[in-house]
């Protein structure tokens, strides 16, 4: 039986939305590349991709595009 630590918590698409707003809020820098990481998701997820799954992926882009910005 899982614990409440072990529960993993998905991401919806206006988390993500929310997400990616808020990073082009703290780097403005980065808002055109955030915006196609965001608009590739949603062109992924119209074209048939798991919304859990493309989320995913634009995530991991986000936090490695943040990452090499530091």
């Amino acid at each position: 039986m899982l614990n409440g630590a072990n529960k993993l918590k998905i991401m919806t698409l206006e988390d993500f939305q929310k997400t990616c707003s808020g990073y082009i809020n703290k780097y403005p820098e980065l808002k055109q590349e955030i915006l196609d990481i965001y608009n590739l998701c949603l062109e992924e997820i119209e074209e048939g991709g798991s919304v859990n799954h493309e989320v995913s992926l634009g995530m991991t882009d986000l936090k490695e595009l943040i990452l090499n910005l530091k």
